[in-house]
């Protein structure tokens, strides 16, 4: 078969799956689907999850010092681990509403999804450059696979967890080829 004729039969092959991906049928899972089943408050305390251990992290590591004076990562990262999942926990348990709390201030929800999408993709270039891509793709794969596995967010969980795993094989492999 001629070069030229792989890409036509491919679009014709897979234009089924294209259109799986915007419009999900039944028992199918789509993108758009998995992001309109995630409701605002809890995307709301994904992100001040994300604040928070930040934040706490950052200061702990300014405070937590080993004997050679550089910080100490696993204690401020254990630390401010337990202090973000407490303080959502504690947000989450009381019933606080934190949408009515940004629609007082004037912050819509459709707005704050996007304020969210934009904070997601920071902290993804942030990891990035920080930790480098190979650490990127392992974490979305390992949270893909915990969140599919854990949760009935999404219904089809083969599909999701190969993605996850997918996402993992690319990570330990940018890894091996960056020792």
């Amino acid at each position: 078969m001629q070069k030229k004729s792989v890409l036509p039969v491919l679009g014709i092959v897979l234009i089924n799956f294209v259109s799986a991906q915007f419009y999900s049928g039944y028992n199918r899972f789509s993108i758009t689907g998995f992001f309109s089943s995630i409701d605002p408050q809890d995307m709301i305390l994904m992100t001040l999850f994300i604040i928070i251990f930040a934040l706490v992290n950052f200061s702990l590591g300014k405070i937590f010092r080993d004997s050679y004076g550089n910080p100490n990562k696993p204690v401020a990262g254990v630390i401010s681990l337990s202090v973000a999942i407490l303080a959502v926990y504690s947000l989450w348990r009381t019933g606080f509403n934190l949408g009515g709390l940004f629609y007082n201030v004037g912050v819509s929800e459709d707005i704050l999804f996007f304020i969210i999408l934009i904070i997601l993709i920071v902290a993804a270039i942030f990891i990035a450059r920080k930790i480098g891509l190979a650490a990127l793709f392992l974490i979305l794969g390992l949270f893909i696979i915990l969140i599919t596995i854990s949760t009935d967010l999404i219904y089809e969980k083969l599909t999701a967890v190969s993605i996850g795993f997918v996402l993992f094989l690319i990570g330990v492999w940018l890894w091996w080829r960056k020792r």
